[in-house]
């Protein structure tokens, strides 16, 4: 009787909801994270469906939110400390469920119009799984955050979002929404103003995209890869066609990188909080390749292997875990500069801001911090405010190298963010004329503000930094001192 009065209360809360106010973002896996959501306890599984050492980094430097009902705690607490978890990180969240995959039927976030954060649900398409799918309105509640019901049938493993304004999956969302405009509600629940399906090209029973693709960013996505011979390689080239032909959200065509899946290994089935990846291994030689393919993507991201006995093709890593996001992060959003074709004078960073909380953004925390081939170190410049963005120049070259760059910015609480979080974005640049040696402050003229940055830095009282370095070696022997000294004054004195 309890179980038939539970499923009705359910079923008369769980109805679609007027959306959150527009404009809306989703956020990304891949964005700034407070920690990971796992289950443990749940009725069908028991377990936490996951490697402990797998769960016990996750704890490192990152909240572990812990769905587990009360009567499972004490075994759950035990089990966590035993093996040497954080237990400094962990988060309790008592409430029954079916299932560990948490990705499944997790809660999604969105930021709205009012910069309010709030859930977005949809129904759960495993209806016999009424624990699971209330589990996001218990949250919002819990959490108190606003909570939004899209009525979509749906599934987490089969829905993921680029950060912006744009999502992807399988095309199972139209075929179990006959009677819903299934792109107008990811519209008007989500902000999604480009909504990316394509078939299944592994044509698995459940039609997830966590097993073939994954956005890694707001302008990457990595995309399973068979031999020529496999029988579903025609399928997997359609999705890597289909994304080769679509925009992202700057307009510009996505980055594809390929993990090798030749046996249908669940490589693209991983995980990215903050500055790591967590990549599903054991199943056969090609698992030092899945991790290179992932640092290849994601530069300087930490990216690590993680074996588990019940780990399959169909359901891994991601399928168990998901982000909660950080709320009071500064959200940046920039559309990295391309590889140049010729000499350019200046490259022009934009960024836009959102800052989460009430802090207000610190004007001078505002920086990109970039470098070359030539220099062994970042050199910062001030972003400007300019029109509703931020915007910042990183000067031309002085011969043909690759520019690595990152932004920062902070808020007035003292926090600071960075795009990317981990690693870098590059292009390569064609040198111009570049600067002349003796222009340290690099603003084309030498001068007496140049000879005073370079006795300060002889003096080591104020050390010149980044590129500026090889603009004050006037006489390239890899040393600065006063015989570089002697040589800007010259120039200045024209002799």
């Amino acid at each position: 009787m309890k179980k038939l009065l539970f499923i009705f209360l359910l079923t008369f809360s769980l109805s679609e909801t007027d959306p959150p106010i527009a404009p809306i973002s989703a956020f990304a896996e891949f964005d700034i994270s407070s920690g990971s959501f796992i289950s443990y306890g749940s009725y069908m599984g028991g377990g936490f469906g996951l490697p402990m050492n797998l769960i016990r980094d996750l704890s490192i430097d990152a909240l572990l939110y812990v769905l587990v009902p009360t009567s499972s705690q004490y075994n759950c607490n035990n089990l966590l400390q035993n093996n040497n978890v954080n237990m400094e990180n962990v988060v309790y969240l008592n409430y029954n469920h079916d299932t560990y995959w948490t990705k499944n039927f997790g809660p999604y976030f969105i930021v709205d119009g009012n910069n309010e954060i709030g859930i977005v649900d949809f129904q759960y398409d495993r209806p016999d799984r009424i624990n699971d799918n209330a589990i996001p309105l218990q949250l919002a509640s819990h959490w108190n955050y606003n909570y939004f019901d899209s009525d979509i049938i749906h599934n987490g493993g089969n829905l993921m979002f680029n950060g912006i304004n744009q999502a992807a999956s399988s095309t199972l969302p139209y075929n179990a929404n006959p009677n819903l405009d299934v792109n107008q509600m990811m519209f008007d629940y989500y902000g999604i103003e480009q909504y990316h399906t394509v078939e299944d090209p592994w044509n698995n029973y459940h039609e997830h995209i966590d097993c073939w693709a994954k956005f890694v960013s707001p302008e990457k996505i990595i995309i399973c890869q068979v031999p020529a011979s496999h029988y579903r390689y025609a399928e997997i080239e359609n999705v890597v066609s289909f994304y080769q032909n679509q925009e992202n959200s700057f307009g510009e065509p996505y980055e594809i990188y390929r993990v090798y899946t030749p046996n249908g290994e669940p490589y693209a089935n991983s995980y990215i909080m903050n500055g790591k990846v967590y990549v599903p291994i054991g199943f056969s030689q090609y698992d030092d390749e899945a991790i290179e393919a992932y640092q290849l993507a994601l530069p300087e991201y930490e990216v690590s292997g993680y074996q588990y006995g019940n780990f399959i093709s169909t359901d891994a890593l991601n399928c168990r875990v998901m982000n909660i996001p950080d709320f009071e992060a500064i959200q940046i959003y920039h559309n990295s500069i391309n590889d140049m074709p010729v000499a350019m004078n200046e490259y022009e960073i934009i960024v836009k801001l959102n800052e989460l909380t009430d802090y207000g953004i610190n004007e001078n925390s505002l920086k990109v911090y970039w470098k070359n081939q030539y220099m062994t170190e970042y050199t910062s410049i001030q972003l400007e405010y300019f029109e509703n963005t931020y915007n910042a120049n990183i000067p031309q070259q002085p011969g043909n190298t690759e520019v690595r760059y990152f932004i920062e910015a902070g808020n007035l609480n003292g926090r600071t963010d960075r795009l990317p979080i981990a690693g870098y974005f590059d292009f390569y640049a064609f040198g111009g004329p570049g600067f002349n040696l003796g222009d340290i402050d690099m603003d084309n003229l030498v001068n007496i503000n140049d000879i005073f940055l370079i006795v300060h830095h002889v003096l080591n009282t104020n050390p010149i930094t980044g590129y500026g370095l090889i603009l004050a070696d006037l006489n390239e022997d890899n040393t600065i001192n006063v015989f570089d000294i002697i040589r800007i004054v010259n120039i200045i004195l024209g002799n």
